[in-house]
């Protein structure tokens, strides 16, 4: 065995603690612009289910209980946004209504109205029903008696249809709906309703579309300050004999509104020539056109070649502005080589998770490459080095065992770029690398916030990636290791150049940050949580 001489030893403990203090240094050199609360405890089984953002410097947090037996138990709790300071809590029971019990739909808050959304169902008369309930903003306590907001008629209690719930953007008002329970050979059907911030009926309406039930899916909706509904739809026609569908061919994406003022339903279909979309989604712009933005492909499989994005006239549907750009050859070098891309081959499992509109009608798209692998170990009792089996010696009805591990992939991000006028300046790979076993991603993937000027993305990194940050900065080491990992914060301005910082390491600070738990509070701050164990925290960045 060898042994280092005492000057080897040294210099080596030198080393180790510079390396130590180099890896600490952004955390403690820079005037950090994280607020944080306490550290707090998770009491036996509870569980954050919620963050809400509120008014005059507030924001909500609601947590449930997860045992079977007190499921229907919930804590709401208030807390101050600039200091991270609680100002009130409260614990209660899903009450019954009419001598029967409540379940849980969801917490919203509409101006600075809590309301507590319930459903019940009720056998004897075949109906569905949906709740509200006011919360009151200083004591978090229910204050007023159930308002019945919606009823389904249940034909089959065993095909039950649900209700969901949206608000519009400056949460002003609450749109519920339901659709319809399918009926073969018809049209799909929805109800719609929407309501102030009081719980006050504004407009309701039954709407049929002109698509079968079972042709139609809608992704997503939208309500606008005038009110009207905007829903974005996926068109896949019946299959035909010896038709392949294992592709997007057949699909047609078509955005529908529907203006109560006018009764009318109105339609447009989001088509791209000889391009097929890849993913898509829609947000309103500040002067009320409809944005669409979205990836594509030059082939039928759900790959990634280029970006589009689209601007429409609400009123007379008419396309106001319309960009499609691919992926230059530079752009693609940093995910694949250049044998690949002269095959044409593209990107793949990347997911569509954000499409901000800004205040001037410039807009961002965020996309995150995702994927899961299973992994199977047979586990051989007799094998090596355990030697064979021998029959008689040991039971014949003891096995081996093949366990299955589900390994997590998040891994580089694609921002996209586009100016007011709808031309697509700019789009940017994010280098991260992310995997985690049997956990469902828990600390992985990445928070956002914008402001007017710049994008922040915030995720957990390979602690040894931090003396590689800068524009050049393309191949990450691997983190698997979030108790061992730092929170990089990375800043986009509006021309695509990026500033790379180490917000705080996870050692020093104690607790994991979760990344998919966050909100941002306002035009500048931005909602950080952070656990380890039944140990949390929350944080408010300032994204100056």
């Amino acid at each position: 065995m060898q042994y280092l001489n005492k000057p080897m030893v040294n210099i080596f403990i030198i080393a180790s603690l510079v390396f130590t203090l180099l890896l600490a240094l952004p955390a403690s050199a820079q005037n950090l612009p994280v607020t944080w609360g306490a550290e707090q405890k998770f009491e036996k089984r509870i569980r954050i289910s919620n963050l809400m953002a509120g008014k005059d410097n507030y924001f909500y947090v609601v947590k449930r209980n997860t045992s079977k037996k007190n499921q229907n138990t919930f804590i709401i709790e208030k807390y101050q946004s600039d200091n991270v300071i609680p100002v009130a809590a409260s614990t209660f029971v899903l009450p019954d209504i009419n001598s029967r019990q409540s379940n849980f739909e969801d917490i919203i808050v509409l101006e600075n109205n809590i309301w507590l959304l319930v459903s019940q169902y009720i056998n004897e008369q075949k109906h569905k029903l949906a709740y509200a309930m006011q919360i009151d903003n200083y004591t978090l306590q229910i204050v007023s008696n159930p308002i019945e907001i919606d009823r389904i008629n249940i034909i089959n209690p065993n095909r039950m249809p649900g209700f969901d719930f949206k608000t519009d953007k400056n949460a002003k008002h609450l749109l519920v709906y339901h659709h319809h329970l399918y009926e073969k050979y018809n049209n799909e059907k929805f109800s719609y309703k929407v309501y102030n911030a009081y719980m006050q009926l504004q407009w309701k309406k039954d709407i049929e579309l002109p698509y079968r039930d079972k042709e139609f899916t809608v992704s997503d909706y939208k309500l606008d300050d005038a009110l009207n509904v905007y829903m974005l739809s996926t068109f896949t026609p019946e299959k035909i004999k010896g038709q392949d569908t294992r592709n997007a061919t057949t699909n047609r994406y078509v955005l529908l509104a529907y203006y109560p003022k006018e009764n009318k339903i109105k339609e447009f279909e989001i088509s791209l020539g000889d391009k097929w979309v890849s993913a898509v989604t829609f947000e309103l712009a500040p002067n009320g056109d409809l944005a669409i933005g979205g990836f594509y492909s030059n082939t039928p499989q759900y790959s990634l070649a280029g970006t589009f994005y689209l601007r429409i006239n609400q009123y007379n549907q008419q396309v106001v502005s319309k960009a499609l750009k691919a992926f230059d050859t530079g752009f693609m070098r940093q995910f694949m080589p250049e044998k690949k891309i002269k095959k044409g081959k593209e990107l793949s499992d990347f997911y569509f998770d954000h499409f901000i509109v800004r205040e001037d009608g410039s807009a961002l798209f965020i996309a995150e490459q995702y994927y899961m692998q299973i992994v199977y170990n047979y586990n051989d009792p007799f094998g090596y080095p355990y030697g064979y089996y021998t029959p008689g010696f040991y039971s014949p009805y003891y096995f081996g065992r093949t366990t299955y591990n589900y390994q997590y992939y998040y891994n580089d991000l694609i921002v996209v770029s586009v100016n007011a006028a709808g031309d697509i300046q700019w789009t940017k790979k994010i280098p991260k690398r992310q995997m985690s076993t049997n956990d469902g991603g828990y600390y992985l993937s990445y928070s956002l916030g914008v402001t007017k000027n710049n994008i922040y993305i915030l995720f957990n990194d390979n602690r040894n990636n931090a003396k590689y940050y800068g524009n050049n900065y393309n191949e990450p080491q691997l983190m698997t290791r979030p108790n061992k990992s730092i929170a990089t914060l990375i800043k986009i301005d509006n021309t695509g150049k990026t500033e790379w910082t180490a917000l705080f390491n996870t050692k020093d600070n104690k607790l994991v940050l979760r990344p998919k738990m966050y909100f941002q509070a306002d035009t500048n701050k931005l909602l950080i949580f952070c656990q380890k164990a039944n140990n949390y925290k929350f944080g408010m960045l300032d994204l100056k």
